[in-house]
């Protein structure tokens, strides 16, 4: 491969003593000029396999963004993407363009290499398509050792294939599987980190996002037959102070299509907004969202009157082995969980830290607390030691835990409400 560019995260290239080939000397190599419709024409000719790999140092301009339709074993190894566009300079009939966009095809890879938009900061709902890479149905995709910096929409945009001859249909042909995401950074994006919305099978290690504009990772359907099913995230940090999520799922999707989700290894560096981890099911669901684990990471609490850190509505969660954070504050609101409408929550031999009130379990809910560390944020020296969790009138759901007590405090942190989060279809 050529030298890396500056910026790429740093992992062994693993077709390095492959031959390859580089866009034509007539693509300006230097992001003087946009080459949008230059390098998706070369691309667009090349034959199943090909391995692309620009001279060393190239950038291209691609304002218009890159498209490419049903490629298959393609793989792009190096280079600086820059997508110039702006909220004033866009010129398109959407929400703005992904700077790849893949519709379709197999076993495309984007590796070693560096996107960058050109977006100021935070969530700009004209441009919220301005992904870096948006995969649209695509199968056995590799996103490796790649880093993603201020675009204007998601970093990274998990799509399903959609039907019509322009593929902006409401029916749905098959979500993007078999995916892995490895050793990405993604900085600035403005709408979400990840944002999977029909998935199936994703690999997803070695993570590291910050300023992020609105949720870290967002699993939310846009339609009924949406959702994320079977994916691992193992290995992440989290960096922001944007007043959405780490992890919410919510959306137009039904319980039976979001589940066997796995974080793992994951540490949110500072709150994000009140809750952390929120789930939340479509009204009348006749089965919960889930199961969704959370194992051996760090979730940091905001402060917020209206939310729970762990935020369940008809899910299935589990929380094992983690630290849960509050800020430290001398008035503490928020509440470790609220578990509603026949919510399954666990949280098993965690440290759970700066805590005032467990929170509620609806009637029809169920939360068993074993185990763990419990330090909370005031002086309870004289507590017997157990603690129920508060109910609903009708009755709700009680667990009793052994609490290892000392004082702590809390700072505050605003959040902001989910519903004005909202993805909508392209």
């Amino acid at each position: 491969m050529a030298v890396a560019d500056a910026g790429v995260p740093g992992a062994i290239d693993l077709d390095a003593g492959l031959p390859g080939v580089a866009p034509p000397p007539t693509i300006a190599d230097d992001c003087s000029v946009d080459v949008s419709d230059a390098l998706q024409q070369w691309l667009s000719t090349l034959a199943p396999g090909t391995l692309v790999r620009p001279p060393a140092g190239a950038c291209y301009r691609v304002d218009k963004g890159i498209a490419l339709h049903f490629p298959v074993g393609l793989t792009i190894d190096g280079g600086t993407y820059r997508n110039a566009t702006t909220v004033k300079s866009f010129a398109g009939t959407s929400k703005g363009r992904a700077t790849f966009t893949v519709v379709g095809g197999s076993q495309v890879t984007f590796e070693d290499l560096t996107i960058e938009g050109a977006n100021p900061g935070g969530y700009h709902p004209a441009l919220a398509f301005e992904a870096g890479i948006a995969l649209q149905g695509t199968a056995h995709a590799v996103i490796r050792n790649v880093a993603i910096d201020n675009v204007y929409g998601d970093g990274i945009s998990l799509d399903p294939l959609r039907g019509g001859g322009d593929h902006m249909s409401g029916g749905i042909l098959t979500p993007t599987t078999d995916l892995t995401i490895t050793t990405v950074v993604i900085t600035g994006s403005g709408r979400q980190g990840i944002a999977l919305a029909s998935v199936d099978s994703a690999n997803i290690d070695d993570v590291a996002l910050s300023n992020v504009g609105i949720d870290t990772f967002d699993v939310e359907a846009d339609q009924a037959n949406e959702g994320a099913e079977n994916v691992t995230i193992d290995g992440c940090t989290s960096s922001t102070w944007n007043g959405g999520s780490f992890f919410a799922n919510g959306g137009a999707g039904s319980g039976s299509r979001t589940g066997n989700i796995v974080v793992e290894n994951c540490q949110m560096l500072h709150p994000q907004g009140g809750d952390a981890v929120l789930v939340k099911n479509i009204p009348h669901a006749t089965q919960p969202r889930g199961p969704i684990t959370f194992t051996q990471d760090t979730l940091w609490c905001g402060e917020s009157v209206y939310v729970g850190c762990l935020e369940l509505n008809n899910a299935t969660v589990s929380v094992a082995q983690s630290v849960i954070r509050f800020t430290k504050k001398s008035t503490v609101h928020e509440n470790v969980y609220d578990a509603g409408n026949a919510s399954r929550l666990s949280l098993v031999s965690d440290s759970v830290q700066g805590w005032k009130k467990l929170g509620q379990g609806r009637a029809t809910s169920t939360v068993l607390v074993s185990g763990g560390s419990w330090t909370p944020a005031y002086d309870a020296a004289t507590d017997p030691g157990t603690v129920t969790v508060p109910h609903a009138r009708t009755g709700g759901a009680k667990a009793l835990l052994t609490a290892h007590y000392s004082p702590d405090s809390r700072r505050s942190h605003r959040h902001v409400e989910h519903h004005a989060r909202g993805r909508g279809r392209k």
